[in-house]
């Protein structure tokens, strides 16, 4: 599998009132009521991740002209297509395995070293899931 290179969106987890996640899909994530609380989530609709041979990946979301003006006025900065970074993480590979690093060291819990290197799941059709967010090559 080529990892490297731009991927879309497929599903994202969204919280749900009883207080867990569910996945959805973003035709589904599309058709939430417009509200308030479901704009950033379907803001994140428009989620394209690029990975790159340098050992990095990045997601990138574009907001409607208005939330853009908010966030220029905040000081963040788009890049040159116009869109804005929301996560980076370095990823490698690691005996056939891909992973990426969370924002952590390596911690020890009850006697156990907990790696801050988690695994990217692929699934049997080329999908690559990162916790909540689950991509497909553009």
């Amino acid at each position: 599998m080529n990892f490297i290179g731009t991927w879309k969106l497929r599903t994202m987890g969204v919280p749900n009132s009883e207080g867990s996640t569910e996945i959805m899909t973003v035709p589904q994530v599309l058709a939430l009521e417009d509200t308030e609380e479901n704009m950033f989530t379907k803001v994140m609709t428009t989620a394209v991740m690029e990975v790159r041979e340098d050992g990095m990946i990045t997601v990138r979301i574009r907001f409607t002209e208005e939330q853009a003006a908010a966030l220029l006025e905040e000081g963040d900065t788009p890049d040159e297509d116009g869109a804005f970074t929301l996560l980076t993480y370095p990823w490698k590979e690691e005996n056939g395995v891909i992973k990426y690093k969370v924002d952590a060291e390596p911690v020890e819990i009850d006697g156990e070293i907990i790696d801050p290197w988690l695994d990217v799941e692929i699934s049997e059709d080329g999908a690559v899931t990162f916790g909540f967010l689950t991509f497909i090559p553009a």
